[in-house]
């Protein structure tokens, strides 16, 4: 996912929600999208480099394959699609910090 919308300032960063952002989402997450629109986030290059240092644990990537092969057997349960969406919800974060800080090292 690339945010489309970011201010920068040196160092600066500002995050705007993008215009398709909401299109299609559920409520939680246009209210996600309407607090990471007013995330405002200063990193310096040593920052940045730790933010692309964000990853899953190997315990949650397993847990992510378990689900995966539930969801093509077709036997997950409502519990498990809800841990499924929240593992994809994450992942859409990761994917934001991780625009915002290649973005800054691009501009240091």
């Amino acid at each position: 996912m690339v945010l489309s919308d970011i201010t920068l300032s040196r160092n600066h960063l500002a995050l705007q929600r993008p215009p398709w952002y909401a299109v299609g989402m559920s409520t939680t997450l246009n209210k996600e999208a309407d607090v990471l629109s007013r995330l405002e986030v200063s990193l310096t290059p040593e920052g940045a480099r730790d933010l692309l240092k964000i990853e899953f644990s190997s315990q949650d990537r397993e847990r992510m394959r378990e689900l995966l092969e539930k969801a093509n057997q077709g036997t997950r349960t409502p519990d498990e699609e809800r841990e499924a969406t929240d593992f994809e919800r994450l992942g859409h974060v990761f994917s934001m910090l991780k625009s915002v800080a290649r973005r800054t090292l691009k501009h240091a």
